[in-house]
């Protein structure tokens, strides 16, 4: 596979946006409420798993198969973390501010001073761009969508899709430990331990198991509410960190690919789609993205993260605006349609500008100790 790869050429980018899309279909569904009683067809064909859930999955497979490549880049963890958090940061807190300042007033039901003056509209952009941190953490602005049927019960959920985002910076967090504890260097290490991350995901969805349990105010993703989903997404993180590391070893042929796909169909039939996914799905994503490219789709740019943090708060208003009306597949087609405005602009305006700003970053003598070493089977 290493001789495959090319940072240049290959079609992670088209891998991410048709992630989104799956994102955006399969939360059309819950946020309509589904009236119809209709079923996704990743439901139907897996008997597992939704399009979301296999979607972020993938997200997550190559984030860590990219991040890794980065911190080998990068020149100390410093540089490694600020060009992470410079590319996720800024289009979140721009969708954190447009949610409170533009979609808040414009779809409340209470007076414009009475809104303003709430603690809930301030708090909202100022706790979520902490990602949790401390416990910070609010829904909604106010009464925002609590009109909307999901999630019902006067409930109010402004964007359903930022609660991944901890999860993404705590795997960035994990795979700077994970470095400095030289796993990446010694792979053989990093298979140690996301097979022991496998185990304990395994066992949570079995029999619903967590190694500890701590307050989530003082321990963040590792706390009791969030530990389960960061066990299971770290694990796929660190798969794609593997696919990465091993580049040198994997064999990959398209017969390969067949037949992963073939093992994958075999498992639903099986009613063992989850488990098998563990050990396929990862390779299936990196060796796709991989090998097609289409060298005209960059031209576009990457409107992926806009896309899927921009989509859900654009779904809500539309459900709200047509008295959600609209059904599960109307809502698909028109909220990927104006979300890929949006996130196209996002990317333009907001997203692209700040990646310039990694050449600012201060350059720090301190260098890690992985930095380009070779690394040990």
């Amino acid at each position: 596979m290493g001789e495959l790869y090319r940072r240049d050429r290959n079609s992670f980018d088209i891998l991410r946006l048709i992630f989104a899309i799956m994102v955006i279909y399969s939360h059309s569904f819950a946020l309509t409420g589904n009236p119809t009683g209709a079923t996704e067809i990743v439901i139907k064909l897996t008997k597992a798993i939704d399009a979301g859930s296999l979607a972020v999955f993938g997200f997550f497979i190559l984030s860590g198969f990219l991040t890794t490549q980065s911190i080998e880049n990068s020149r100390n963890y410093l540089d490694f973390l600020l060009k992470r958090l410079i590319r996720i940061v800024p289009a979140f807190f721009v969708c954190l501010v447009l949610i409170s300042f533009v979609v808040g007033p414009l779809f409340t039901n209470l007076s414009m001073g009475d809104y303003f003056s709430s603690d809930s509209t301030w708090k909202f952009v100022l706790y979520n761009i902490t990602f949790n941190i401390g416990e910070k953490f609010l829904n909604a602005p106010v009464d925002l969508f609590t009109n909307a049927p999901f999630p019902g019960n006067g409930g109010a959920l402004a964007n359903g899709s930022m609660w991944t985002l901890q999860l993404e910076l705590g795997c960035y967090i994990l795979l700077i430990v994970l470095s400095f504890f030289l796993m990446l260097r010694h792979r053989f290490l990093m298979v140690i331990f996301t097979i022991i991350l496998g185990v304990l995901y395994f066992m949570n969805v079995k029999y619903s198991y967590v190694p500890f349990s701590v307050s989530v105010k003082h321990f963040w993703v590792l706390g009791s509410f969030e530990l389960p989903n960061f066990i299971k997404f770290a694990y796929y993180y660190c798969m794609g960190s593997l696919m990465y590391l091993y580049r040198d070893k994997i064999l990959y042929s398209h017969r390969f690919l067949v037949l992963a796909l073939l093992l994958l169909w075999l498992s639903t039939q099986l009613s063992q789609f989850n488990n098998w996914n563990m050990i396929l799905f990862p390779y299936l994503v990196i060796c796709v993205g991989i090998n097609f490219s289409n060298k005209h789709f960059h031209k576009i740019g990457d409107p992926s993260y806009g896309l899927y943090i921009f989509a859900w708060p654009i779904q809500q208003m539309i459900i709200i605006m047509t008295g959600n009306k609209i059904g599960a597949y109307g809502l698909f087609v028109s909220a990927t349609i104006a979300t890929f405005i949006v996130s196209t602009l996002s990317w333009k305006y907001i997203e692209k500008p700040c990646l310039k700003l990694k050449k600012l970053l201060p350059n720090i003598s301190v260098r890690m100790d992985v930095k380009k070493e070779e690394t040990n089977v």
